[in-house]
């Protein structure tokens, strides 16, 4: 299994084994206003992961591996289906010692396209 797999009707439309909150980025890039009704499998859901799964539109479930607290709210508020093998307070930065970077950018964000397109200003 890649490390995010998107699904549309049964049928897998778009994976990537990149990590981190790239992926999902590119996803909701690629995929906005086009498509609905999809499920996403990904391997860490934190608070930004969801705030752009929430801007998509289109994902309606998230499978996740892990996935921390203020993503499972802010999913159960959309209205999105969510599960995961293992729920954390927090996803922690690469050396554990703290929030992960885009959390903290989530986190300040006002709302979900906010966030987004700050994070077209860091990608692109």
């Amino acid at each position: 299994m890649a490390a995010l797999e998107l699904y549309q009707n049964g049928k897998l439309i778009y994976h990537s084994n990149q990590i981190r909150i790239r992926p999902i980025f590119e996803v909701v890039k690629k995929f906005y206003g086009k498509i609905s009704n999809c499920i996403l499998h990904d391997k860490i859901v934190g608070l930004a992961v969801a705030r752009l799964i929430v801007y998509s539109e289109f994902i309606i479930e998230v499978k996740a591996g892990v996935m921390s607290k203020p993503a499972k709210e802010l999913l159960n508020s959309a209205g999105i289906k969510n599960s995961e093998n293992t729920l954390v307070p927090i996803i922690l930065n690469n050396e554990t010692t703290g929030p992960c970077p885009m959390e903290i950018k989530a986190n300040k964000a006002k709302n979900n396209e906010e966030f987004f397109n700050s994070l077209k200003e860091i990608f692109y």
